[in-house]
Parts: C-alpha cells; structure tokens; sequence
C-alpha cells in the first residue's frame, strides 16, 4: 500500500498507453498490453470492479440464448473463451451444471443443444443430456409439473467476476512497466504536439494529478460515451444504449439447489432467468433486462424489478412460496449495449472497437465472457499504429516444502480459491502464525487472506475488502452479529492501511450505515 509513491512515480512517467476504465474489459486490455514492450497505466475513477464488473450473474457462458437470433459466431466465440477461462483460470471460473426444464417438446430445443454442443470442441465440460419428468422432479421437487414434459442438462461455467478483473490486473500489474490506478477519475485533457496530459482526481489523497501519454483506451463499458465527452467537448452522438439488470439474492436455504436453473420470466415477454447457486449459501436470481435512463453513477432498483423476478420464481417453483422478506439483498448492473435500435432484451451483446481520432481507441459492447477475445482484438489495433516487441514473461517459482507448518488441507483450499498465488496468502501465514485463524466461525476466511487482499489487490475501503474481494457483504444480514464481522475486518484495515482511529471509525460507521440503509446494496423504491 504505497499509494504515494505510486502518484508520484506516475506523475514522473509518460506513458505510452493509459486505459480509462477498469472493469473487466479494461483489465483485459491492461493484461494483453502488458505482454508487450508497452509503458501502460489503467485507471479507473472508483474501486476496480466497481460498476457492471461486479454486478454481472456470475456467468461465464456460451450464451444458449442467443442462438435464437441466429448470433452463431457470437455463441461459438463465447463458448471458445468459456473454455480458455476454465483452462487458465480454474480457481476462479468453475463448470456448473445448468437445468433447463421444457414444458412444450420441441425440436429447436434438441438442435440448439446439438449446435451448442457441436461449438465445444475439446469437451471442456460434459455433453448435454434429457432428463425426463420423474428425473427433473427429483432434482427440483418444488417445481411447478403443469405441462412440464423434461429438463435438459448441460454445462457452463460460473465465476466470481469481481475476484476475477482484480485478479487480471493483479497478475498484469507484476509485469514492468504495467500500473493500474483506482479511486482516479479523469475529469479533463490537454493536447500539445508531443504528448496527452490526462487532468485527474485522486479520490484517495484529494489532490489533483497529471499523467501524460501518447495514446489513450476508453474501456469505460457503460461510461464509454461519458468518458469520450470528458476528451472531446464536441461529441454528442451516443454509442453506449445501457441497460438495466437486477438480481435478488437468497439464501440457499430457501432455494436448495445444486445446479444452475434457467427457467421462463412467465411475463410474456419471451426471456428467460436464471438461479445460480453461488457463494456464501447463496443463491442468485436474475435478470431483468430494461433500457437504463438516469443517473449511471446510482442506479436505482424500483419495485417492478423485484416483483418482475419474485413473479416468475412464484410460478416455476410454487411450493417455495419464495416473498419479499426472503430477498437478503439485491444489486443492479448496467450493461454496455451498443446503440442500434432494438429493445435492450434483443440488442446484440456484440462489441465495437473503433478509432476515434489519431490518439484514441474506443471499445463497448461485449459480454464478461468475451473480455479476453475483446482486448487482444484490439490489442491488435495498437500493434497496427503502434508496433512493439514481446516481452519476457516473469515467472514464479513456488516451493511447497517452504510451508511446512501449514496443513496440506490448507494449503489444498487455498490453491483452489488462488490458484498459483496461494503462496502469496502462505507467506502471510509463515509471518505470523495467528494469520492462519478464521475471521469467524461461520465464515470461511482467514486473517491472512484478508491481509493478501489488501496488500496484493489494491483495497482502500471496507467495501472494496467485503463487497468486491470476498462478496460478503450480499449475505451479511444472515449473520446476527454482523456488526461484530464488520468491525473485525475494519481493524485489520487499519492496521494495514495505517488509518488513523478516525479513519477507522468513519470507514466502520459509514459501511455499518450503508448495510443497514441499503446503499451498498441499492435500496428497493416504490
């Protein structure tokens, strides 16, 4: 945590790309860019993660859906990334198995699965399979059977997404030359023949900081056309047509399921929703698809969106009887559809990279998917104008025997929630040996994971730590002594980030605030 020397050190650089935005398009960019001879710098004006990136279903997946519309190349690309990303990062993205009941045979069913299945060359996951009637009331016993004919049985993938872009950038920040800049929001430019200075507020120290480069990325995702007016004064012409999408969370307890479920939204409006058993005990719901106008920095979730999703579970699981007072939170995210006139459930989840002038490069669009394909497609872009080397990739060398003192157990856990950078957290744990204890008997989480966050992954607030680095603070409202969690992961944020006990106190009463008002997790209005 040496923000500081950070700042001035950026101050003191020209650079040769700077990325504004760093959700997961941004980090992909960052990560691509990285792997070349580029002096790169990505930065993003709140928490990384904290917009769409954070607020997606959780879905890494080929988008069966889509199918429909005739979008092959779309699906086959996305299955294609759904693979690399199960390869490559297999702590964090997980092959779930996906229900889908039928109550109508029909043949486009079969054949979309057939196609589906046709684009998973390599068989990442298992093929698809029909269960019939007695078999799907036996996986889902609370389902509604009126007209229920099977279920058919494939798999996708599931992830955290915000553990996902802070890892990205983690892992692309660790090459030289490569820096990555939260709570820092561009609020002007200056040209001059040789050079861009980007006029930016560190939110963080509250001071003012300039940052020259040659080129600039917008990967603002849904801020994309607030970012190009910040450049260019003169540009009025919208790109961006967001979209609003709300999920519900449950506890798993009142919606016991161990598969994915996609089932009809019964709103006569031709979507589908999915229960996706996640972290936690929970289970998230979702999503509504709506054209987005208002303020994109505080979206708002109205009453229609939350009975617009408890309509549909009353329907398809009946017997649950699943209500309001079940919701232990709620979120909403706003999707970066790209402007073509179609209603937000139809657009395209395609995506767009274009040139804006001789020093900025735009891309919007896109689906969490696809981030990877995205940034190396335009990773080319730059290579075309701006042509650099490889470079040499650092490698980590890890040594189990160095951890002697740890259970293999442990070490077995941590491996599968950080893949090659559980040695990291191990190291904590060798520094001080009450690292390895939990931070609660209910939850899963060790002091030492927790100082591993904050130390490799940027956290500068409670809820960078609680809502982006562990997704606690969506099921905080189950735990009695939630006050008590809170405050214990506060005072480990001050030890480590040296807050001052005003500090402390203002981060710890301002989140306690914002789980019992709802603002983190945004209100319901009616």
């Amino acid at each position: 945590m040496h923000r500081k020397n950070n700042l001035s050190e950026i101050e003191n650089n020209e650079y040769d790309i700077v990325i504004i935005g760093g959700g997961i398009t941004g980090a992909g960019i960052l990560w691509q860019v990285s792997k070349y001879n580029y002096k790169c710098l990505l930065i993003e004006k709140g928490d990384f993660a904290s917009g769409t990136s954070s607020k997606s279903a959780k879905l890494i997946h080929g988008g069966l859906r889509y199918l429909q519309y005739g979008q092959f190349g779309l699906v086959k690309e996305a299955i294609q990334e759904r693979n690399y990303l199960l390869l490559n990062f297999p702590h964090l993205v997980k092959p779930l198995e996906f229900l889908f009941p039928v109550y109508s045979f029909k043949w486009k069913y079969r054949i979309g699965m057939a196609i589906y299945q046709f684009f998973n060359k390599g068989r990442y996951t298992p093929a698809y399979s029909y269960l019939n009637f007695e078999q799907t009331k036996k996986l889902i016993p609370e389902i509604n059977t009126n007209g229920l004919k099977g279920t058919f049985s494939y798999y996708d993938a599931v992830t955290n997404d915000a553990r996902l872009c802070n890892e990205i950038i983690m892992i692309a920040t660790q090459q030289e030359d490569s820096k990555a800049l939260n709570y820092c929001e561009l609020v002007d430019i200056e040209k001059n023949e040789n050079h861009i200075t980007l006029k930016c507020l560190d939110h963080i120290k509250s001071k003012s900081i300039n940052i020259k480069t040659k080129f600039i990325v917008n990967a603002g995702g849904a801020w994309v056309d607030n970012i190009l007016s910040v450049i260019n004064k003169k540009i009025t012409t919208k790109i961006c047509a967001p979209a609003k999408g709300v999920h519900i969370v449950l506890s798993a307890n009142k919606i016991p399921i161990k598969q994915a479920v996609l089932f009809s939204s019964y709103a006569n409006d031709k979507r589908m929703l999915y229960a996706i058993p996640w972290e936690n005990n929970s289970v998230i719901v979702g999503s509504t698809d709506t054209p987005f106008k208002g303020n994109i920095n505080a979206p708002q979730i109205i009453k229609d969106d939350v009975n617009y999703i408890l309509n549909a579970l009353s329907h398809f699981v009946p017997l649950l009887k699943i209500n309001k007072s079940d919701i232990i939170s709620q979120f909403v995210g706003i999707r970066p559809l790209i402007h073509d006139g179609k209603s937000s459930k139809d657009s395209s989840r395609d995506y767009r990279i274009w040139w804006e002038n001789e020093s900025l490069l735009n891309i919007t669009g896109g689906k969490l998917t696809s981030f990877h394909s995205m940034a190396k497609e335009l990773l080319g872009e730059l290579l075309k104008k701006y042509p650099k080397e490889i470079r040499n990739k650092k490698k980590r060398n890890i040594d189990d025997n160095c951890f002697n003192n740890v259970s293999k157990e442990i070490i077995n856990s941590l491996q599968d929630k950080y893949g090659e950078h559980y040695s990291d957290v191990l190291n904590i744990i060798e520094e001080d040996r009450n690292n390895i204890m939990p931070i609660h008997s209910d939850i899963n989480v060790l002091l030492a994971e927790i100082k591993y966050f904050i130390r490799f992954q940027n956290c500068y607030h409670l809820d960078d730590l609680l809502t982006r680095r562990f997704s606690l603070t969506y099921v905080l409202k189950q735990y009695d002594n939630y006050q008590l969690i809170i405050k214990k992961f506060a005072l480990i944020m001050k030890s480590e980030c040296n807050w001052t006990e005003q500090e402390y106190l203002n981060e710890y009463n301002t989140f306690i605030l914002q789980i019992e008002n709802g603002t983190t997790i945004e209100n319901v209005l009616a």
